[in-house]
Order: C-alpha cells, then sequence, then structure tokens
C-alpha cells in the first residue's frame, strides 16, 4: 500500500517551502536572498540572506519535521554598509517569525508539479515540543565566524494535523 498524497514527505515539504516564499519572502521582498539548499546559491556578494534545511521529515509519519532557518549577515565595515550591530539580522529573524505566525500550513499535492493542488483537510502546524503555536522550537545565536558573519538559526517543528488524532482509524 503506497502512502497517500496527503502524507507524503516531499508533498509536505513543498508545501512548507511554499508557504515560506508566499508569506516570508513575497511580503518583504526577500526573493534574493533566500537560499533553499542551491549550490549555485553565491552568497558572497550579499550583506545578508537566509538559508533553508530540513532536519528529519516525520511529518506525516505520525512524528514531526524540523526545519531550520539560519540567517547570516556580514558584520564590521560602516554602518550604511555593514551591519556592526546585527540590528539587519534581528530584523529578518523578525520577520521569519512574523511569516511563521500562522494557524496552519496548507499542504498540496506536487504529483503534477506544473500545478499542484490543496489537499481537502490537509494542513501542516507550527508547534514547538512545549505545546506552543506558532512558536520557535529554538533560536540560537550562533559565534562569528572568521570573515566576520554573524548568524541565527531559527528552528521550527512541523507537525501534520493528522498525526495529532489518537484515534488509529484517522491515520489511513
Amino acid at each position: 500500500m503506497s502512502i497517500p498524497e496527503k502524507r507524503k514527505f516531499t508533498n509536505i515539504q513543498a508545501s512548507i517551502l511554499k508557504f515560506v516564499k508566499t508569506n516570508f519572502e513575497t511580503a518583504y521582498s526577500l526573493s534574493d536572498i533566500v537560499n533553499y539548499r542551491d549550490r549555485t546559491f553565491d552568497e558572497s556578494k550579499l550583506p545578508q540572506w537566509v538559508a533553508i534545511d530540513f532536519i528529519g521529515g516525520g511529518a506525516g509519519k505520525k512524528s514531526f519535521s524540523l526545519v531550520q532557518f539560519t540567517v547570516y549577515s556580514k558584520i564590521g565595515g560602516r554602518l550604511s554598509t555593514g551591519d556592526r550591530y546585527g540590528d539587519a539580522m534581528n530584523i529578518l529573524v523578525d520577520k521569519l517569525h512574523n511569516a511563521m505566525h500562522v494557524d496552519s500550513i496548507p499542504v498540496y499535492d506536487y504529483s503534477t508539479k506544473a500545478s499542484p493542488v490543496i489537499i481537502a483537510k490537509a494542513k501542516v502546524i507550527v508547534r514547538n515540543s512545549n505545546g506552543k503555536l506558532r512558536e520557535p522550537e529554538s533560536v540560537d545565536e550562533l559565534e562569528p565566524d572568521v570573515d566576520g558573519v554573524i548568524s541565527t538559526a531559527v528552528t521550527y517543528r512541523f507537525e501534520y494535523i493528522g498525526d495529532l488524532s489518537r484515534a488509529v482509524a484517522y491515520y489511513d
């Protein structure tokens, strides 16, 4: 028996990325600085950027998925060209938090990649391990690297809404 489209991690992962593109990138005009694991992405000329990494894919399988957003910013130089105090990075972290502060994210069926369709009643929610909705799992400020780049890793925990039911019958 194959996994239904609503529980396939590839659909859940692509739906989360679609949501991020719509609510984080578009809302704040950030399309040039977000890297979706693209090997050709060149951050060397950017003052700040965001990298997205999926850590585990348990959503849809009675577990959860972690997505880490690492916000980078180059420090040093004049205030007009550098992020001397990390303010630009903190603003990006706040924008990310605002974008992820939603009730649920719809899951799309990507079996036809050109025109994905929303799967009825299939959603993922943002809920940390303490049970708080719309809150990150962790926020870790990392030490500056040797090139003067500071970063903050914000990790969100996503759960498929069908996984929250205790009823085994609901889990097809």
